[in-house]
This record gives C-alpha cells, structure tokens and sequence, in this order.
C-alpha cells in the first residue's frame, strides 16, 4: 500500500503496529506459546491411552416396581386392609390381660384397699369420736339460714414447687384421687391411653410415678369404688373398658364394643354396678356378678353422654350430661327400656361437658360450651340459675377427646330441636365431641365449684352470690389448668390438669 495515500492516523498506526511485533519478536513469546500448546497436546494423548472404558452395570427387575390393584390384577378385595394407613401409626397393644408387675405401686393399692375396708365399717355411723373416718358430706356445718357453710379457708389453699410434675406424655383428659384417708394418691388418663398412678407421698425410685398404656384410644373415664379400691375400672373413646385388678396384678380387658365410650361410673352403694355412655347416646348397666353384658341398655340421649354422676343421698337418682345440648336427671327405679323419662332437664345452646351432684345431693351443677354454668336446686330440682363463665379452650383439636372411631364426619345427622327447648342448635363439633369445655367441679360443700380459665388460674365461684368470688393463682401455673378433683377427705387439697400432662397440687396451709 503506497504510504503517500494514507492519512496522518493510519501512516501512525502501521507504525505503532509494526513496532509492537518487533517488541514481541524480540521476546520470544510466540516460540513459547507453541512449545507449551505442543507439550499440552502430549499430555492428553497420555492420558487418553491410559483411560479405562466403563462397563455398563446391567439393569436390575427389581428397579422398577409396577403398582398394580387387586381390581386390575382379577383379585378379590383384601378387606384385611380396610383401615388403611390406620393400623400403621396407632400403638399395637397385646391381646388378653396387660400384666402389672411394679410390686410398690401394687403394694401401695392394696394396702390402702384393706385401710378403707376397715375404716369404711365406720362411716357415717357412731359418735363425734369417729368423726376423722367419715367422709366429709357427714361433717358439712348448716347455718340456722340454711347456708351452707365452707370448712376451708380459700385464702389457705396454696401451689408449691413440690406439688407440680409432669407425669404423663399428653393431655390428661381424666383424673382422680383415691378416696382414702392417709395416703395422697392419684390416677389419671390422658389422650393417648396412658394410665398413671402418682404416689404423692412417695420419696422413693420415680417419685412414686407408674406409668402404663391399656388403651389405644383417649381415656373417657376412671372409676375407684370406695369400697373397693384395689378395683380401678377405665375406659377409652375406642370403645373398651379394662380393669386394673391389684389383686390379680393386670389389666384385664372386660368389655369391648365397635361404638365408642364416653363416660364411665359406679353406684357409690353397688361395687358389682358399672355405668357407661355408649355410642350415640346410649346408657349400658353392666352387673359384674352376672353372666350377660351389659345387663340394661337404654337410649336416654341423642348424641354421646360426656358424664354420669350419682346422687349421694339417694343413689337411684343420676344425672347425665350430653353432646345434644342437655343434662337430664333421671330415677333409674322409673326408667322405662322404650321410652324413659327423665326428672328433670337442663337445657344449654350447646354441648353439656359435665353434670355433677354437689356433695350433699341437693344440687346439680352443668357446665357447656355456651359459656354457661347450670346451677339446679330445690327439693326437686326445679329452681334453675346460670353464671357466666368462658368455658372455651385456646387450644385446637388435640386438646378435645377424639371422634368415637366408628362414625365419619359426614354420617353425623344434626338433630332437630324445638325453639322452645334451645335456643341454637348443637354444632357438628359439639356432636361428634371435638370440641371440649372445662369442666367445673364441687368442692368439699355446696358453697363452691372450682373451674380453669384461660389466664392460667383457677375461678372460684360462690353458689350464694351466683359469681366468681376468687381465683386461685401461683407463679408456679405455667398451663391452664382444664380438670380437676377434689380429695374426698382432705379438705383444701385440689388437684388440677392440663392439656400438657401436668398435674398441680394445691393444699390448704
């Protein structure tokens, strides 16, 4: 190219161009670049005469799994599988009798079984001298007015450190004392099927904790015969009722059913009588001296029984309360098998949890979802009062029993009730026993019932002032405290529950 033609940059730019080769001539950098490209050709020829070719792994059957249903393979139904995934994720107990072999805990109810039976021979009978062996419904003081008077102090009644413990895996749905004067013992059974037994003056190995698992299902129900109290009999929502013989050293499983129970109770005059909800608001007798079970079977709801109580006066006289709303009183000499009839009824907007005669007879007290807590009084039961209280639970679906196993939601047919008789009708929570209120319970007397709130303490509400007059509180409740019961014999000891498997213990000072 004829250099005079260029313009002034690009004569500038050959220039700079060829001194750039020079200087890299000059270097030597090219001969350098193809040695290294040279030698870097050498080493993959080297090591691709040294590669090993991979042999191919064959293909296993097993691979490849082809699911394939009985219908499409010409097989008949397995019915063996019908529960699913059901059998899977619930506890396998064995069959027949679940052994006891915890030789204190057994020695400890026997022991207390033959002090009451020789106590018991005494009860209610004789002179002031034999005052501390009657039960405390004979040692209740009456004003002339007719007040009942209360023999313990409120302002006494205290929660220490050392009268609370964890003692169950899950929430406790069911507890009580054993009715014996000198020892403090109590059982309990929670949402899973576990049964404890806490020894609370035990000092020894496990501090006096038992635990055992005879059910598979929530625990409905417990019952300790005063008269015999080696006997405890519990129940479960699947449907089966097991006695805890400490003679015999098992748990034996007396009776089972494809509808689930519900409650479960004794006759304070019959240690041979068992009384239990079944199904869909039915009441069976079970007489242990004969050979068919149950021996009676009424339909006295429409929808499950949550409890059974009797009347301590008059021991055919018994109350119910019920999923349908209502809490009924019942002569069980006038209960016809067709159609009974009921003494009285307590009508509430939703699900009664709870019905208890008071601990001299001569009142009944219903607690319910509706924020309501019944008061019926009168010779015969015929003045009815309500208090306000909140009776919800924070918590969901695992605090509340479970749905009895046998039914679907959608085969729950919600009753029809008149506007006379309720005014809401039952939600199908409340029917099928989801949810669940607490419970309030008599103390030692007439004069109070003791129910949870939601703020972690205990109400007290005054029967004479129809209102919550007090509430227990301690820095030691870390949980709401949902069930309770009150030690027959020692006055001032209350025993609270929560839904996460404590148990506190409050005591008069």
């Amino acid at each position: 190219m004829d250099n005079q033609n260029l313009t002034e940059y690009e004569r500038r730019r050959l220039e700079n161009v060829q001194r750039n080769n020079e200087m890299m001539a000059s270097l030597k950098l090219q001969s350098a670049a193809a040695a290294l490209s040279a030698e870097a050709k050498r080493l993959r020829v080297g090591l691709k005469s040294y590669k090993v070719s991979s042999k191919k792994k064959p293909k296993t059957e097993s691979s490849i799994v082809t699911r394939r249903s009985l219908r499409t393979r010409g097989l008949p139904p397995d019915f063996s599988s019908e529960n699913g995934l059901k059998d899977d994720f619930e506890s396998s107990l064995p069959e027949g009798p679940l052994s006891v072999r915890d030789r204190v805990l057994l020695d400890k109810i026997l022991g207390v079984s033959k002090q009451s039976q020789l106590k018991n021979s005494d009860l209610c009978f004789g002179d002031d001298e034999v005052h501390e062996k009657k039960p405390l419904n004979c040692l209740i003081k009456t004003e002339s007015r007719g007040r009942v008077e209360s023999p313990v102090d409120l302002g006494s009644m205290t929660l220490n450190a050392e009268s609370l413990a964890r003692i169950m895996p899950s929430g406790i749905m069911n507890l009580r004392f054993f009715p014996c004067t000198d020892s403090t013992m109590i059982v309990a059974g929670d949402k899973d099927g576990h049964i404890v037994f806490w020894d609370v003056d035990c000092e020894a190995e496990r501090d006096g904790v038992f635990l055992y698992q005879p059910h598979k299902h929530p625990v409905s129900g417990i019952s300790i015969q005063e008269f015999s109290q080696s006997k405890i009999f519990t129940s479960c929502n699947g449907g089966s009722i097991r006695l805890m013989d400490a003679e015999k050293e098992v748990f034996d499983e007396i009776y089972s059913s494809k509808s689930g129970i519900f409650s479960l109770s004794q006759r304070p005059d019959n240690v041979s009588s068992l009384y239990f909800g079944e199904g869909n608001g039915g009441l069976n007798l079970w007489d242990m001296r004969a050979k068919i079970n149950p021996s009676s079977s009424w339909t006295l709801h429409e929808y499950r029984i949550n409890t059974i109580d009797f009347n301590i006066n008059n021991p055919n006289i018994m109350a119910t309360s019920s999923s349908d709303g209502t809490a009924c009183i019942w002569d069980l000499r006038k209960i016809d098998s067709v159609k009974p009839e009921n003494l009285e009824t307590v009508w509430h907007k939703r699900a009664v949890h709870s019905a208890y005669f008071s601990p001299t007879g001569s009142s009944l007290a219903t607690t319910s979802i509706d924020n309501e807590v019944g008061l019926l009084g009168g010779a015969n039961f015929e003045d009815l009062s309500t208090i306000y209280h909140e009776n919800h639970t924070c918590k969901g679906v695992s605090l509340f029993r479970d749905v009895w196993p046998t039914f679907s939601i959608l085969a729950v047919r919600i009753p029809y009730f008149r506007a006379t008789e309720c005014k809401k009708s039952p939600s199908i929570l409340d029917v099928i026993g989801i949810q669940k209120s607490r419970e309030a319970i008599w103390g030692w007397d007439d004069s109070y019932l003791f129910i949870g709130n939601m703020k972690r303490g205990v109400d007290v509400i005054s029967t004479a002032c129809r209102r919550t007059v007090m509430t227990l509180q301690s820095a030691h409740l870390s949980a709401v405290p949902w069930r309770f019961s009150a030690h027959p014999y020692k006055v001032g000891m209350l025993a609270g529950a929560t839904a996460g498997g404590q148990i506190y213990l409050w005591e008069s000072c």
